[in-house]
């Protein structure tokens, strides 16, 4: 037994199939939770929350994979002319640079516009520390994208709401 019921709410038509009460109340609740997470708005306009959680991750998912793009420059450590204990010493050691941008994605993760704020600091550090203004490549690889997170955390962070009552 299959029947199409058309319910009217707020000006919108809306169909859902009626196979058993049970399958009814289940594709109800589906398409209601659809409504509440989809980032398709169904009126054709712009969907604020998803543009919000793209705001949101942009910038964290930008700087996990940055920080894994440099964490693998760490692999040259290695050298079979050491041994492994001081392979794994020197491939810890070229890996504080990760673990400072890591440390620093967290605090920003939190607080977006001090941690934004670091991670431009952060950005000058590494760009005298590194001496990567002597090269046009070593400047683009390691100073413009923690320049470029440091912005992004702090222009792309979520509007707060104003709480007046």
């Amino acid at each position: 037994m299959c029947s199409i019921k058309v319910r009217y709410k707020k000006g919108v038509k809306k169909f859902l199939f009626l196979f058993k009460e049970s399958s009814y109340l289940k594709l109800t609740r589906n398409v209601q939770h659809l409504k509440r997470s989809s980032t398709i708005n169904l009126k054709g306009g712009f969907n604020m929350a998803s543009a919000t959680s793209f705001r949101y991750w942009l910038p964290r998912v930008a700087a996990i994979i940055y920080i894994v793009f440099i964490s693998i420059f760490a692999l040259d450590a290695f050298s079979k002319d050491f041994s492994l204990f001081e392979n794994i010493i020197a491939f810890v050691i070229h890996l504080i640079p990760s673990f400072i941008l890591l440390a620093l994605t967290i605090i920003a993760w939190k607080w977006q516009k001090l941690g934004g704020l670091l991670l431009i600091v952060a950005s000058i550090i590494f760009t005298f520390f590194f001496k990567s203004y002597r090269e046009f490549w070593g400047f683009v690889i390691i100073t413009i994208p923690i320049l470029l997170l440091g912005l992004l955390f702090i222009i792309l962070r979520p509007s707060q709401k104003n709480k007046t009552g």
